[in-house]
C-alpha cells in the first residue's frame, strides 16, 4: 500500500488474500485426497470436452 506523508511516498506491506481469508469457509466434509482431487478433475475436464464438442457418445 502507497501512503503520502508530508510529501513523502511511504510503501507498507499488506496482507495477501490468502492469509486474510483462511479459514473462512468451513466444510462438514473431509478435504479430498490427493488422488480424489486428480479424479475429480479428470472427470470435470472429460465432462467439459463432451460439452464442447457435443460428443454424447461419451457421456
Amino acid at each position: 500500500m502507497k501512503e503520502l506523508d508530508e510529501g513523502q511516498s511511504r510503501l507498507s506491506r499488506t496482507s495477501s488474500v490468502v492469509e486474510r481469508t483462511a479459514g473462512a469457509l468451513k466444510s462438514r466434509k473431509p478435504p479430498l485426497t490427493a488422488e480424489e482431487l486428480r479424479e475429480e478433475a479428470e472427470r470435470a475436464i472429460a465432462q467439459e470436452a463432451v460439452e464442447r464438442t457435443g460428443d454424447q457418445a461419451l457421456a
